[in-house]
């Protein structure tokens, strides 16, 4: 009796955590981890993109557990008492502030309207607070030559109404940059002929693709994922300046026959505050498309462009805000992991979509469930 007087929680047999599957990714700043595999101590980010500490952790061999999915395309598997601060579609008519629900109360009132609108919301989160790395090449330029770099040397493709000032733009970052003379007369395309201060200088752009394993393997090295925002805002324009579009909404889009390069471009995105989504853009027909294209989509805050004629294309009022819930539906009981954390809001991100959610708060109830257990043998 004397235990159950500091229980927080009676009901289900448990105490206060609320948890999560144990395979649930979570973004820290050396990488993606599983949730089960943190350890107190271990740092993750909050909503505001703050660095914060897990101070506690704790695991349950079997709770009945719920697959929440998002308009993002992430699904992310919570136990029905597991917390979230969401907001209804009435809350944000009416300008307020969201609410803590659990997973079963957020599947009992998931549709706002008869047609299936979403009721509830998630904030996204603000640009992750990464610690500003030591990178080899500018990162402007990697995504530039990432998106329309010729596989094995340096050079970098363009339309011709773009080749003077990506010229420009790669000069800014420290290179010799000038368009190749063959066919500057005929058809859009152009080549830009891209050089370090001397042609076969071990720090050129040429040498420097080479030894971060890039030439003939396009893809975004780990830690120009996990540089500050200024550097990743300036990789994400690279990015964009050569394979992305902005339409006539300011709905931005890039779009790519490298599948992985397309998935990690959606991680940058999201990893700026952006929501994003993956999909198949072209499907391959063995004629005129030899391969599946691939596109990540967001609609930005602010212009992911250096090019002019993108940037006069945006338009920075978001149109969407938050996470929206889509579904959650029951599945079988199953292992699952809570986490406490030193954050002042207890908000921690979890899925590859970056989405807030509630810690538990174990360190007053455990012990005294604890007991009630020991006692119970």
């Amino acid at each position: 009796d004397r235990s159950l007087l500091f229980r927080t929680t009676t009901q289900r047999n448990n105490p206060e955590g609320r948890a999560l599957a144990p395979e649930t990714p979570v973004s820290t700043p050396n990488g993606w981890r599983a949730i089960g595999d943190l350890k107190r101590g271990d740092q993750i980010f909050d909503e505001a993109g703050c660095v914060r500490h897990v101070t506690q952790m704790q695991c349950w061999p079997s709770r009945p557990r719920q697959a929440v999915r998002f308009s993002d395309g992430t699904e992310i598997i919570a136990d029905v008492e597991h917390q979230w601060v969401t907001t209804t579609g009435r809350e944000r008519d009416a300008g307020e502030l969201g609410k803590v629900r659990t997973t079963k109360e957020l599947a009992e009132s998931l549709k706002r309207t008869k047609g299936g609108s979403s009721n509830h919301a998630i904030a996204m989160a603000k640009p992750l607070q990464y610690p500003r790395q030591w990178l080899p090449l500018d990162p402007y330029f990697l995504g530039l030559w990432l998106g329309d770099g010729t596989s094995l040397t340096a050079d970098i493709s363009c339309h011709g109404d773009d080749a003077i000032e990506t010229v420009k733009l790669i000069e800014d970052c420290g290179y010799a940059a000038s368009v190749a003379p063959n066919g500057q007369k005929t058809g859009n395309g152009r080549l830009i002929r891209v050089r370090g201060a001397r042609r076969w200088d071990s720090t050129s752009p040429a040498s420097l693709l080479a030894a971060l394993g890039l030439r003939g393997n396009k893809h975004i090295p780990e830690a120009y994922l996990r540089g500050d925002i200024e550097q990743r805002r300036a990789l994400l324009a690279g990015l964009m300046d050569s394979d992305g579009h902005c339409d006539a909404w300011g709905r931005c889009e890039f779009t790519n026959t490298n599948r992985s390069l397309v998935l990690a471009v959606a991680e940058l995105a999201r990893s700026l505050g952006h929501s994003a989504t993956t999909g198949l853009r072209k499907k391959a027909n063995g004629k005129d498309r030899k391969q599946d294209a691939f596109a990540a989509r967001f609609t930005p805050s602010t212009a992911p462009f250096r090019l002019s004629r993108k940037i006069a294309r945006c338009k920075l009022a978001r149109a969407r805000n938050n996470h929206y819930i889509r579904s959650i539906e029951d599945i079988e009981m199953g292992p699952t992991v809570c986490i406490e954390t030193d954050g002042p809001s207890h908000l921690f991100l979890v899925g590859f979509g970056m989405i807030p959610t509630h810690n538990s708060i174990l360190r007053n109830c455990y012990r005294p469930w604890f007991f009630k257990r020991q006692i119970e043998a």
